[in-house]
């Protein structure tokens, strides 16, 4: 018997992040959400090559985000801190990757499925400032 209960993103590591904590949790929460609605729109079943692609990059784009939650609370502060840009750049391209999935999907799957379609209002990191040192760069 198939259940229809939507399945929320388990993500143990989430409570210890140490840095980048509320880019993460942001971004679980949108990832919980896009969770809920996705039985609906694999049974929707958008069968055209487009829709099969856009639901495999979404797919794509959840595990990536999960993986990169995941990162974020394994890794010494330390590490996170230096590569703070790269982080947040990932960040953003699976945020932008999710949002056009979801917008190609919404095009393809019946009105009131698409009306459940909801994006993130997820804030833009940014990333410290660069030092103003003098001399060499590392």
């Amino acid at each position: 018997m198939k259940n229809n209960c939507a399945e929320v993103v388990e993500l143990r590591y989430y409570c210890t992040i140490k840095v980048h904590r509320l880019m993460c949790l942001e971004l679980k929460k949108f990832i919980d959400r896009i969770s809920e609605i996705l039985p609906a729109i694999e049974s929707a079943r958008p069968r055209c090559t487009s829709g099969i692609q856009a639901l495999c990059t979404l797919k794509i784009a959840m595990d990536k985000a999960k993986l990169l939650i995941q990162h974020c609370s394994e890794s010494s502060k330390l590490f996170l801190a230096i590569t703070t840009e790269r982080i947040v750049s990932r960040c953003e391209k699976i945020q932008k990757t999710l949002v056009v999935s979801l917008s190609q999907i919404q095009n393809m799957v019946p009105l009131l499925l698409a009306g459940k379609v909801v994006f993130p209002s997820m804030p833009q990191y940014q990333s410290p400032p660069q030092s103003t040192f003098p001399g060499k760069r590392c």
